[in-house]
């Protein structure tokens, strides 16, 4: 699984999952590995499967690895340099990954420009996703919503044209983000829903849980606290379920920001704590740094100024590191506060300054036309879409239909000349039997004749015999004539 990054409003949450119990198999493998374009697969599948901590270890020298092959073979066959370069291109998504995480901007942006090269050279369609999103993720972290919406829509489209759905669903949630990030507030919870709808469609557990956190953060915004901290109390229990650490660390901190809220300090210093322990025990330094301001702020509300300006000012120099505008501007608005209270006007007045410079940075006319132009093209985009997906529909019917329409007079057609070689076959038949009866009609008079002839012939034969017969017979003495002539001559002796 490539990383990528899912916000959190809070935080940059990764969708990362807990260490797959295959990694020491995966090492073994590696250790023994017979030759090299192996040892580069395990390489990139240990970069996907270990710790956030070691992924580094494997991601760079299978980029080394994935180099050096591609050296050896000139002219590589299509199927095997594809092969490397995908390889390769999801290993420096990963470094990319890394440097983000850690606030190294820079590095990360050189990282997925490299991956995203490679990718569309190859036509790697989910890598380029990937890199789209993670680049708009970067975007967004430092206040260019223009250029983080374009990403994100890039990103979203891929998707789309895949059927991702777990990509789309935390793209859903990333613009989300935006909008809540220019507090329109309608537009953000619509893209929430949409994307816990996709996520809850294919049990996606981590994804259902970032926005069940995102959602709790809209309901805190609007003071409804309850609801909130229902979210926030259903996120976290799946985080602590599926064991990710990141998540439990956000969830937490969202928790912590509630009790805040509703005045309940130790509550909220309690979880911040539990927050921060984690934050730093993954090396989150954004994390680290919204939990060294939200500190300092609760130390602020306990009059505590010295450990506020500590937590603060900690705060401050790290979201300077890592170079993201939100946490910038949280922490000047709360270094503002904390020398007004401590009757420094002039470190007041100057961090004052530098808030509203970074908050109007995030929030401006041009940034909001973007995220509503955004917004309206998404949704033209989505609805033609769906028009053409319908049109295509009727297409496929129309043309199964006309299809269906051939077959029907293909198989009329058919059957007529079935029926027509069927009729020819019979005519002929009738023909050849018409013949054969005059033929037999013909010999039958032939023999008739003849019979006739020889009754003629018998008849004249029999006739002849007759009259012989009449005649023999007048010529021989009667037998009784002779018998009686004997009998008186025997009388007379």
């Amino acid at each position: 699984m490539k990383k990528t990054i899912t916000i959190l409003f809070l935080f940059i949450c990764p969708v990362l999952f807990a260490q797959n119990p295959v990694v020491d198999s995966l090492a073994l493998l590696l250790k023994n590995a017979p030759y090299d374009t192996l040892k580069l697969r395990l390489l990139v599948e240990l970069s996907e499967a270990c710790d956030e901590a070691d992924i580094l270890k494997y991601a760079t020298p299978a980029v080394t690895l994935a180099n050096e092959l591609l050296t050896k073979t000139p002219n590589p066959n299509a199927k095997y340099k594809k092969g490397l370069l995908s390889k390769k291109a999801v290993a420096l998504n990963n470094i990319g990954y890394i440097y983000q995480q850690q606030g190294q901007v820079k590095e990360a942006l050189d990282y997925y420009g490299q991956s995203l090269t490679i990718q569309q050279e190859i036509n790697d369609k989910p890598g380029m996703a990937t890199i789209f999103n993670n680049i708009g993720t970067i975007y967004r972290s430092r206040g260019q919503v223009k250029e983080a919406l374009d990403y994100y829509n890039r990103s979203l489209k891929i998707c789309e044209e895949i059927n991702d759905k777990r990509g789309v669903a935390g793209l859903l949630n990333n613009m989300g983000s935006i909008y809540k990030d220019q507090e329109q507030i309608k537009e953000a919870l619509d893209y929430y829903n949409q994307s816990l709808k996709t996520y809850q469609g294919i049990n996606e557990m981590l994804g259902i849980a970032v926005v069940l956190n995102n959602i709790g953060l809209i309901y805190k915004s609007q003071n409804q606290l309850k609801d909130a901290l229902d979210y926030f109390s259903k996120g976290l229990k799946i985080q602590q379920q599926i064991n990710d650490k990141q998540g439990i660390a956000n969830a937490l901190n969202n928790i912590g920001a509630t009790y805040q809220q509703k005045q309940q300090l130790n509550e909220a210093l309690n979880y911040y704590n539990q927050s921060l322990k984690i934050q730093q025990e993954i090396n989150d330094k954004e994390g680290i740094s919204v939990s060294f301001n939200c500190l300092g702020y609760i130390y602020f509300k306990q009059k505590n100024n010295a450990l506020a300006l500590t937590y603060a000012t900690k705060s401050l120099v790290l979201a300077k590191e890592i170079g993201y505008v939100q946490r910038i501007c949280n922490a000047e608005n709360l270094l503002s506060k904390i020398d007004s209270a401590k009757g420094n006007g002039m470190g007041a007045l100057m961090h004052y300054k530098q808030y509203i410079t970074y908050r109007d940075s995030i929030v401006n006319t041009e940034n909001r036309k973007a995220s509503i132009q955004k917004q309206l093209q998404y949704e033209f985009e989505k609805k033609e879409l769906a028009t053409k997906a319908a049109q295509d529909k009727l297409d496929t019917l129309h043309a199964q239909e006309k299809q269906k329409q051939r077959i029907i007079m293909y198989a009329i057609i058919g059957l007529l000349l079935l029926v027509i070689v069927f009729a020819m076959f019979m005519y002929t038949r009738f023909r050849i039997t018409k013949r054969q009866k005059i033929i037999i009609e013909k010999q039958k008079q032939l023999v008739d004749k003849a019979y006739d002839q020889l009754h003629e012939k018998n008849k004249e034969v029999m006739d002849s015999i007759r009259y012989a017969k009449r005649i023999q017979n007048a010529l021989i003495t009667p037998e009784k004539y002779i018998s009686n002539s004997l009998n008186k001559l025997m009388n007379k002796k």
